[in-house]
């Protein structure tokens, strides 16, 4: 493996963790990928933790 992709691998995954963390911190939660219904692009067991203020700004326009 040539050193520059390592290098970018590594400071990628390193970016991600970060982002992660703080996301977690701010109170989010970590869901996986077998939660995820594929079909209609949702994580229903999780809609209840959706702020229900998104889903009302949709429904008034």
């Amino acid at each position: 493996m040539a050193e520059g992709s390592r290098i970018k691998q590594t400071s990628e995954t390193t970016f991600e963790t970060v982002i992660k963390a703080a996301l977690l911190n701010d109170g989010y939660h970590e869901l996986t990928s077998i939660a995820f219904d594929t079909e209609r692009g949702i994580f229903p067991d999780n809609l209840h933790l959706a702020d229900n203020s998104a889903f009302q700004a949709i429904k008034s326009d």
